[in-house]
């Protein structure tokens, strides 16, 4: 039987829109996997880049300065890398590394895979000048490995100016992986590969918004941190009005020293936490809370007016001062709270932050408690050098702007055998600056790392010059608790001292007496490394506070400096004489020696030399000077002795 006419076209028909369909379907499908598997790959590879960061942050930020970007990497620093490098290749999470200088284009540092990420190209040098993290693929040609080389852009200093280029290799098994195995479910599973990968996508998100939130948040107190802070202010800034100003707090804990000092670092913690919580509460919603650093806080009020910024700065000031419990013991502290109004103080957060500053520190001058800023405030005295300078202090240090000075020591019989080095800064503003305007703030932050080398650095080869010359001095350096505690500081003052041809027996390295309450233990081994050298080690500030003795009977110590406050203090105080005298006779006892720092008068050095003391440094001896005039000074007091010496032999 025939077929009826127009049965098989339309049979055609519907085969081939069947077909047509069947291609849609597989077109879509196909497209979805394609969209989904480049998803997949991208965010595979954004979690690669975000691996970098954290490469970046543990390896390179602890190791690498702005000095080994533009000058020479330290040996110290070289080896540090090494170790890190390895470490990480042990544990499968990195194949290479290798970081580039963007002013010289000098190859800076590279392991012995260096040569798999190639070399540094045009494009990977204009890339990261705009800050634009790359990758690219490579293979090992003598494994086969496939490999991923991350380019990514490094600030070496904080300044927002990228310094440097740091190629990392990362084994590319584990993005491959994770791209097949995504690929394959989606075609073998339907409807659970979906699942699967909406799972991953929510867990790709959730840790981005873990990783989000960690990057604006302290991790001690659960408070904003300074990015946040630059963050909020930004819109904050823009909305405000003469009206309607937007108001900021700066804020410093009085008394927080001498609980930390006293109840340990884990008494501290607990204490900022709760005093951030206290903070936190306060601002009810109306504002940011920030914890800057140590023991300083900021809250950022967006448009809650002149009233409202001082009532919220006075409730935080009430809320800091409520009784805390830590450990059974209850302790109380007080907070300076300095307040910035914008437009007024200041139009953005640099300046704004300053002018708070100032108010902060007028209020600390006070005792304490709530003060507004005051347009008449200028100068060093009115800001007291803290937070707000730190990133002047950055460009100051490669500007060439701090210099040191040099104040002799001098025994009780008017020789002199050592010379102490002073920071200074030559501040284009206010002028010539001690360290205490500024380094009070810098302590708290990385930057001492690298302003403790420029000390070393410049002090020894300034005294090596000296020793040259023929003039026998020691040289005295003050250090902070920070340098202490980092391992490598004995090889790095060696290296530095051996660099500029200055003798280990001509230097001595000094630390404040409350180093030794930060950890006894730790503190007691890290001065033995440090005095195993051949370097003499000192206690400064003896007096100003507690002395664990049982640290110093433990540790090397060959010199105690006591405290300016109680020599201050001997005209008119007997009992600090009798202090005085006692901590002579305890140096006397153990076999150290004994010197008093802030001789201001003649009378004053006679009687500490009544007492006993061994050293004296002061004004009344001989004021500071620029490294400069130390070689005429020591010729002209070596003179002067010879002279007196001849005449008094006649």
């Amino acid at each position: 039987m025939a077929p009826r006419r127009g049965t098989q076209p339309r049979a055609l028909t519907s085969w081939r829109v069947l077909l047509a369909v069947l291609v849609v379907v597989l077109a879509t499908l196909g497209a979805g996997v394609y969209a989904l598997e480049q998803q997949i790959r991208t965010r595979t590879l954004d979690s690669a880049l975000q691996g970098v960061v954290i490469i970046s942050s543990l390896v390179i930020d602890r190791s690498v300065t702005l000095d080994d970007i533009t000058v020479r990497l330290h040996p110290a620093n070289r080896a540090q890398l090494d170790t890190d490098v390895v470490l990480l290749q042990q544990k499968g999470e990195l194949r290479g590394l290798m970081i580039w200088s963007l002013t010289d284009d000098r190859l800076v540092y590279a392991d012995f895979d260096h040569q798999l990420a190639g070399p540094l190209t045009a494009a990977r040098r204009a890339a990261a000048l705009v800050g634009h993290p790359t990758a690219a693929s490579a293979t090992d040609p003598g494994t086969g490995e496939k490999l991923l080389a991350v380019s990514y852009p490094y600030d070496a200093n904080g300044d927002g100016i990228v310094d440097a280029l740091a190629v990392v290799l990362l084994p590319r098994r584990g993005v491959d992986t994770s791209i097949a195995r995504s690929t394959h479910l989606l075609y073998g599973g339907g409807l659970f590969v979906l699942l699967v990968a909406i799972a991953g996508v929510l867990l790709v998100r959730r840790r981005q918004r873990d990783q989000d939130h960690a990057a604006v948040h302290d991790p001690l107190t659960g408070l904003g941190n300074r990015e946040k802070l630059r963050r909020a202010a930004v819109p904050a800034l823009a909305h405000a009005t003469e009206a309607r100003p937007a108001g900021l707090l700066l804020l410093d804990l009085d008394g927080f020293k001498g609980i930390n000092d006293s109840l340990g670092h884990h008494a501290g913690d607990q204490l900022l936490a709760a005093v951030a919580a206290a903070i936190d509460r306060a601002c009810q919603g109306a504002g940011t809370a920030i914890r800057l650093g140590g023991d300083e806080f900021a809250v950022l009020l967006p448009r809650t007016g002149t009233a409202g910024t001082l009532a919220v700065a006075q409730a935080v000031s009430e809320a800091v001062r409520h009784p805390v419990v830590l450990d059974g013991l209850t302790v109380e502290v007080g907070a300076s709270i300095g307040v910035a109004l914008a437009p007024a103080d200041g139009t953005d957060l640099s300046t704004l932050l300053q002018r708070a500053d100032q108010a902060m520190y007028r209020a600390k001058q006070r005792g304490g408690g709530v003060v507004r800023h005051d347009p008449a405030d200028t100068g060093p005295e009115a800001g007291g050098m803290h937070v707000t300078l730190l990133p002047q202090l950055r460009n100051a240090l490669e500007d060439g702007q701090l210099e040191l000075h040099y104040q002799p020591i001098f025994t009780a019989a008017g020789d002199v055998r050592d010379l102490e080095a002073l920071l200074r800064w030559n501040h284009p503003e206010y002028g010539l600056l001690t360290a205490s305007d500024f380094l009070p703030a810098v302590k708290q932050t990385s930057l001492i790392h690298p302003l403790t080398e420029w000390m070393l650095r410049t002090s020894t080869a300034e005294a090596a010059g000296w020793r040259s010359a023929g003039h026998d001095v020691r040289l005295v350096v003050n250090l902070a608790t920070q340098n202490l505690v980092d391992d490598a500081l004995p090889e790095l003052v060696t290296g530095i001292a051996e660099t500029a041809g200055l003798p280990l027996s001509a230097l001595s390295i000094e630390f404040r007496e409350a180093t030794l309450a930060a950890d006894p233990p730790r503190v007691a081994a890290a001065l033995t490394r440090l005095a195993d050298t051949g370097i003499a080690v000192g206690l400064d500030n003896v007096g100003a506070g507690t002395t664990h003795w049982l640290t110093v009977a433990r540790a090397p110590v060959s010199r105690l400096k006591i405290d300016r406050e109680l020599v201050r203090l001997l005209p008119e105080s007997l009992a600090a004489e009798r202090i005085v005298a006692g901590l002579v006779r305890i140096a006397a006892d153990l076999g150290l020696t004994s010197v008093v720092v802030g001789v201001e008068s003649r009378a004053s050095a006679d009687r500490l030399i009544a007492l006993g003391v061994d050293g004296l440094q002061g004004y009344a001896l001989c004021r500071p000077m620029p490294a400069g005039k130390v070689p005429n000074w020591l010729s002209a007091w070596q003179l002067a002795r010879s002279s007196a010496s001849e005449v008094a032999a006649s």
